[in-house]
């Protein structure tokens, strides 16, 4: 998709969205507006709302050890103003939108990963090659979070996603990684979701 639209004559932007995102009137004209005020390079995310109108993610903080992830303000109620966010590791992969030249600098998303990191990574490289990473607060969008992935029963991709970042971005703390996986299997035995820790455990030895 962004192969295609890099190849129109008029592209000057790519907006990844998923496709269970809910967008508003003002939602890309404010995304646009802020990138031309900006002589930065920078890839922007939203404010990304809950059907339930709480927040999901301002953007994200990812663990360097353990390679887990936490959306900042998460779950707060959303009072309609700026919240500070000291820290931005990753944009939300549901929704990102940045310039076409960053493509040139950062490359594609990694088809390395089949759903889960590619945002992670994407973001990570991003940063590694001098571009900004930000929320535009003032342009909002709802998301329902995970409504493919609990159809699907997908869950168990994001260690299996969570081990090949690791070992691409963090190869010397792969040892935890591994432990919080195990955990995890161990976890799965006590809910009796043994049909979890199988796709867990044939992943791994693909």
């Amino acid at each position: 998709g962004l192969r295609y639209a890099l190849d129109q004559d008029d592209c000057e932007y790519l907006w990844i969205l998923n496709n269970d995102i809910h967008i508003y009137s003002n939602t890309l004209k404010k995304l646009i507006e802020a990138d031309c005020k900006t002589d930065e390079l920078t890839i922007w995310g939203n404010k990304v709302l809950n059907e339930d109108g709480t927040i999901q993610s301002l953007g994200a903080i990812l663990n360097s050890t353990y390679m887990t992830t936490k959306h900042n303000y998460q779950n707060s109620i959303d009072k309609n103003y700026n919240f500070h966010i000291d820290r931005i590791d990753y944009i939300h992969g549901c929704s990102i939108f940045f310039s076409k030249d960053i493509i040139k600098i950062n490359g594609f998303l990694s088809e390395d990963f089949f759903l889960f990191y590619e945002d992670v990574d994407f973001s990570l490289r991003a940063l590694n090659n001098n571009i900004s990473l930000k929320i535009l607060q003032e342009s909002v969008v709802m998301h329902k979070d995970g409504v493919t992935i609990k159809k699907f029963k997908l869950e168990y991709l994001s260690l299996l996603s969570r081990i090949k970042f690791c070992k691409i971005h963090y190869p010397d703390t792969i040892r935890f990684v591994y432990l919080g996986i195990f955990y995890e299997f161990i976890k799965n035995i006590f809910l009796f979701r043994f049909n979890r820790n199988y796709k867990i455990v044939k992943g791994m030895v693909k």
